[in-house]
């Protein structure tokens, strides 16, 4: 399974093919012992952000017929929404990504919890909604 490590993002730096160094990983990097949701293209039907917004808050308000734990559930919620403190989270709550992806996740029990994309980031073609 993945082991979970903290490290302040801040303080990370990335080298690039260029040679010049970012703050910002490269896609598929492990950051703060996690990696980061992998971006995604959204079919037309998904693309305003208030629809993804409508579309996470019906996920996140039937979780509980999909089986598991609520607080596994409320933990992985925390961790998607607030990734500043995803290693910290994640790790408090023993939740185990051992494929390194967020649409599959595990708890200690080995119980597995499926995320759609569209509730671990943002696709890749969202549009915002004052813009149109």
């Amino acid at each position: 399974f993945f082991v979970l490590a903290w490290v302040p993002v801040a303080s990370v730096f990335f080298g690039s093919s260029d040679g010049k160094e970012r703050r910002v990983p490269p896609r598929g990097s492990l950051v703060g012992g996690v990696y980061p949701p992998e971006p995604w293209f959204a079919p037309a039907p998904l693309n305003l952000m208030s629809q993804l917004t409508a579309k996470r808050d019906e996920f996140w308000d039937t979780q509980p017929a999909y089986g598991g734990s609520p607080e596994i559930w409320q933990a992985i919620r925390s961790a998607i929404e607030n990734p500043e403190m995803r290693a910290a989270v994640l790790s408090s709550a023993g939740i185990l990504l051992p494929r390194k992806t967020w649409t599959e996740v595990y708890d200690t029990s080995g119980f597995r919890y499926e995320l759609p994309k569209y509730v671990c980031s943002d696709p890749s073609n969202l549009v915002n909604d004052a813009h149109d």
